[in-house]
This record gives structure tokens, C-alpha cells and sequence, in this order.
């Protein structure tokens, strides 16, 4: 993502979600669902219940094999006469191909959009209305609309298809989020114009460190890491209520019977590295040479990181890595190594930030409280 950071932009405080408001030009495709059989097709090959989605509604979902592994996650929207999903770029041909093999004498239609989306996301709602109207959405997003906590879609009225100025309602880093649909072309100016209203423009080590904070996993790291679906968590991606869809018989199987093995997790690390932590071995600091800090010495293999980045906020090294069962419950103290550099480490709890208070609902990408 090319970093847009016009003059205008104001200076990032320790956490501009909650200080502000954070404005990207979002690494996303819009696929396009159309035809008579679109929501019954949809419905029967996610992981998601889209039962009961109607016109202007969304939800959080993914798409797994047969062996439950994730392809991706994507949030979709319905629109009148068509359904939308929001999925990461380099999700989006495998997806596609999935999908495509798995339409057969059903009447559905797929096609990419051609529009772009500069996404929006903050903790007061207000804020977010601002630096969306500033971009150039319509005056019909407003602040209730925008905080309520599932995703949803705002289209002119008459839409048959994806036009420039739609509002796709979905959190992205934890808070309050959307996204506004526009031509590609115009998404550098309406990124500024949305800094010059008070937001901050956001490129892309800062789009990952708010992820990181808020535990989002994403498709190049965490995604292209994990095994099985649950490692990733997406406790709200998933319904075990539905009828079948692909990878449904083994996403079961680990929920009744099984264990996973290990699972994606917050880690603190005591060096203020930040990034160059990214990739780092995670080991039980048991023996006594780790104990003394020697380089040679190696404890028990514990996980690894993924992602890492210093957080301002938190004024630590903060990361996301896949952790042992044996070692994945919070407080945890392990060991990180890389290039015979090592430091201690924490497992934490996710998010590392959370910005909707207690009673809230939970970002839909976090793992249930029990795996």
C-alpha cells in the first residue's frame, strides 16, 4: 500500500484510534455475488450463517477446504439485488477459484468490482462521521447507524450493483469502522481530504501495528501460517448451527473432540525492537544457560511469532504469535529468540487494546475464551 501522508495530516498521538480517527486506503477486492441463487449458494459453502441477511445487512465470515483449513476471512454485504465481499488482496483469487468450482447448476454470477475503499475507524463514532464525509460519503451515515456493532451496508437507493459511494459498515482494528467506496483513482484525495478533517493517514506499518494491538490476524502472516481455522481464532466467523458447508465436519470434530494444539496469541516482549521481532522463536525459559541470558542455550519450543511491532500505547514490543497449548495461557513467561538475539516474552491476552469498553461485543476474529 502506498503510504498517502499529505502536509495536512496531524500528528499521530500514542493511540490515534481513540485520540482521532485512522484513515487507509484499504488492501481489499470486492467480489461481486450476483443472480436468483446468490444467498442460498453463499449460505451453503461459508462457515457463516447468512440465513437471515437481508438488504443493508452484513456479517463476518470464512472460507475453508475440506480439511478446515481458512482459504480467508471476508465481511459481506447485501445489497437489493447482490452480495459483496470485502476480502483481503491476496485472498482474493484463491477465493475466487474456490467459489468458482463450487457453482454448478446454481444461478450465481461472480465478478470483481473496480472500485476502492478508503476505510475509516476510531473510537467515538463522531469522529469517524467526520473523516467519512470528509472523503466524500454521503450525509445519510450517520452516528448511530455507524456504532452499531455489526457490519452493514449503506447503498444509494436503486443500486443494482457496487457504486462509487457506498458505506460499508465493519470494524477493521477493533473500534468503529467503515469503509467508502470510490474510484481508485480518487482514493489518494479523499485519503487527504480526510486528514485535512482531522484524521490521521495511515500507511502501512501503521495499518499493522493497529492490527497487531487489536489481534486481527492477517492473510500474508497469520492466515498463510495456520493449519486449521480455530488456530486463528474467528470465534464469530464460525456457526455450528448451520447445515454443511466445506471444512464443517472437521471445524466440529476439533470443537467436540479434539485439541488444538496450539493457537494464535498476544505476546509482550521485553526488548523495544518492535518489528525486527517479527518471526522470532518462542522457547520455555528452563534451562539454566536461558535463565542466564547465553545465546547458545535453548529451552523447550514454545511457538512463533508472526508479527511485531513497538506499540506507543502500551510502551512495549507487542506481537502475534502461534503458541503451544502448554504454554498459551496468559502470564505465561517464554523466551524469544532470533539471530542470536533473545529476550523475555508474555503471553497476553488479546486485544492488546480495546476501545468499545467492557459489555461490549468482541471483535469477531478474537478466539472464544476456551479452544
Amino acid at each position: 500500500m502506498t503510504e498517502v501522508l499529505p502536509p495536512t495530516t496531524v500528528a499521530a498521538p500514542d493511540d490515534p484510534v481513540r485520540e482521532a480517527a485512522v484513515t487507509w486506503i484499504a488492501q481489499a477486492s470486492l467480489l461481486v455475488v450476483e443472480g436468483a441463487d446468490r444467498a442460498r449458494f453463499l449460505n451453503a459453502v461459508v462457515t457463516q450463517d447468512l440465513a437471515g441477511l437481508g438488504p443493508g445487512g452484513g456479517a463476518y465470515g470464512a472460507l475453508a477446504d475440506d480439511r478446515g483449513h481458512a482459504l480467508s476471512d471476508f465481511r459481506v454485504y447485501a445489497g437489493e439485488e447482490f452480495l459483496l465481499l470485502e476480502l483481503p488482496v491476496a485472498a482474493s483469487e484463491p477465493v475466487y477459484g474456490a467459489l468458482e468450482r463450487l457453482v454448478v447448476a446454481d444461478d450465481v454470477r461472480l465478478g470483481w468490482s473496480e472500485l476502492g475503499m478508503v476505510a475509516v475507524e476510531s473510537a467515538d463514532a463522531a469522529r469517524a462521521v467526520l473523516a467519512l464525509e470528509a472523503a466524500g460519503a454521503p450525509a445519510a451515515c450517520e452516528v448511530a447507524w455507524l456504532a452499531a456493532p455489526e457490519p452493514g451496508l449503506y447503498a444509494p437507493a436503486g443500486a443494482a450493483g457496487p457504486v462509487p459511494g457506498m458505506v460499508l459498515r465493519a470494524s477493521r482494528l477493533g473500534a468503529i469502522g467503515a469503509a467508502l467506496t470510490i474510484a481508485r483513482a480518487d482514493a489518494p484525495r479523499a485519503l487527504e481530504l480526510a486528514a485535512g478533517a482531522g484524521a490521521v493517514a495511515a500507511g502501512r506499518a501503521l495499518v499493522s501495528r493497529l492490527e497487531i494491538e487489536a489481534g486481527c490476524p492477517g492473510i500474508e502472516t497469520e492466515f498463510a501460517r495456520a493449519g486449521v481455522l480455530p488456530e486463528l481464532g474467528l470465534a464469530g466467523a464460525v456457526s455450528f448451527d448451520k447445515g454443511c458447508y466445506p471444512g464443517q465436519e472437521i471445524l466440529n470434530r476439533l470443537r467436540t473432540r479434539g485439541r488444538l494444539q496450539r493457537r494464535l496469541a498476544g505476546v509482550i516482549l521485553e526488548d523495544s525492537g518492535g518489528e525486527a521481532w517479527s518471526g522470532a522463536e518462542l522457547e520455555s525459559p528452563d534451562s539454566a544457560g536461558a535463565r542466564a541470558g547465553s545465546p547458545g542455550s535453548e529451552g523447550a519450543p514454545a511457538g512463533t511469532v508472526t508479527r511485531a511491532a513497538y506499540s506507543p500505547s502500551l510502551r512495549a514490543t507487542v506481537a502475534l504469535a502461534f503458541v503451544r497449548r502448554d504454554f498459551w495461557e496468559p502470564g505465561t513467561e517464554l523466551a524469544a529468540r532470533k539471530e542470536g538475539g533473545r529476550t523475555t516474552a508474555r503471553v497476553a491476552r488479546l486485544p492488546f487494546v480495546e476501545y468499545r469498553g467492557k459489555g461490549a461485543a468482541r471483535s469477531p476474529w478474537l478466539a472464544a475464551e476456551e479452544t
